[in-house]
């Protein structure tokens, strides 16, 4: 990854709708999208991969995430629900360079942490940690951030499925219920303190990969170091992000999964509470 980041805002309301701006920062960005109870989204966008050259071809598979939350962002505004939410994409310019990370720096991230980094493909965490952070700040009730964060998870689950994860068993059952409403399928899978302990660094306070065994819940457990006592849920989006056939509700290439997913639960949480 290299620098300068961007903070893209976009802030949207019942009133008000969709509003647009744009800011530079000298620190890592992220991008902030509100409508109006607190719920923080997150997403990461990657504009290019640094990996194997079949994933040169396709640098578009990094993007779904942040599309997402700014679909589910843009969804609530215009059909007006009545709900509070902070949408944050995380996005930086992921390429060769000279200011790029390498296997061995020590990054201080937006809360202070410090993280280690042994896997330089292992980034896309390292910028949505920090809009875990931000949302955190934000004094969000509720924070959910999507990903395609990992291969294992694709391993784990196929194409079918989504990675749910989590530290609240109720924020849990409402996406699952919301999944089931949608028709976007997801699987809860692990990510507690035995997971947690796997990404802790003897010179920082993590590191930015762990074993190759789990490596969809040792990622996870590595974000939910980023969200204090708030109740959040990550989910990892890799192997659902893009589909090969139409279907129903797609056409091929970018499926936009989660965008009905967020925003079934922001509507059922509405219902709930009426």
């Amino acid at each position: 990854m290299i620098e300068p980041p961007c903070n893209q805002l976009l802030q949207a309301s019942e009133r008000a709708g969709v509003r647009n701006t744009a800011t530079r920062s000298t620190g890592r960005h992220a991008a902030t999208i509100a409508a109006r109870a607190n719920c923080g989204v997150t997403g990461r966008a990657r504009p290019f991969r640094r990996a194997a050259e079949s994933s040169l071809l396709t640098p578009t598979t990094s993007a779904p995430p942040s599309a997402a939350v700014a679909s589910a962002v843009y969804a609530v505004a215009k059909a007006r629900i009545p709900v509070h939410v902070i949408g944050l994409i995380p996005a930086t310019d992921n390429r060769p360079g000279p200011e790029a990370i390498v296997p061995g720096d020590i990054i201080t991230m937006h809360n202070g942490m410090t993280v280690e980094v042994l896997n330089t493909d292992a980034e896309g965490r390292m910028i949505l940690c920090d809009g875990l952070a931000y949302a955190v700040k934000q004094k969000c009730d509720v924070i959910i951030d999507i990903a395609t964060l990992t291969g294992a998870c694709m391993v784990a689950l196929g194409r079918y499925k989504a990675g749910l994860m989590g530290n609240d068993d109720k924020l849990i059952k409402q996406l699952q219920q919301a999944a089931e409403d949608s028709g976007e399928k997801v699987w809860p899978m692990p990510s507690g303190d035995e997971y947690a302990q796997e990404m802790k660094s003897k010179i920082a306070d993590l590191k930015n990969t762990g074993s190759k065994f789990g490596g969809a819940c040792t990622a996870a457990a590595f974000l939910r170091q980023f969200v204090g006592s708030a109740k959040w849920a990550h989910l990892d989006i890799a192997g659902v992000d893009m589909i090969d056939k139409a279907t129903a509700f797609a056409t091929e290439g970018a499926s936009g999964f989660g965008v009905r997913l967020l925003t079934t639960y922001l509507m059922n949480l509405v219902q709930q509470k009426h």
